[in-house]
């Protein structure tokens, strides 16, 4: 768990540099991340040396969703079929938990 929560926490100063132009809901000092950054880093090293395989198989299991990425996000030219699929997963799920699409803003 920490080892996911870090990598989301470093996303706040990796997209604030490689894409400062977007809009930020929350903007938080720097300073926070980088501490959180380093408290999970000692956090996660610790349990790795006491408890390599336990912590190799934790990683192992959050891994599992970098095919995931790739299939759905980054792969741009998917077949037709696939993204039909995508689509109809999509339409049926947000129906399933009533999602609504963000308003437009004026």
């Amino acid at each position: 768990t920490w080892v996911s929560i870090g990598l989301a926490v470093f996303c706040l100063p990796w997209l604030r540099w490689k894409h400062p132009e977007w809009e930020r809901p929350i903007k938080v000092s720097l300073v926070f991340p980088v501490i959180y950054i380093i408290a999970t880093i000692f956090i996660t090293i610790v349990p790795m040396i006491a408890s390599p395989i336990e912590t190799g198989i934790g990683i192992a299991i959050i891994a599992t969703g970098i095919p995931v990425y790739f299939i759905f996000i980054a792969w741009k030219d998917k077949p037709q079929f696939i993204k039909s699929i995508i689509l109809s997963c999509n339409t049926t799920l947000q129906k399933l938990l009533v999602v609504m699409p963000p308003s437009k803003k004026n």
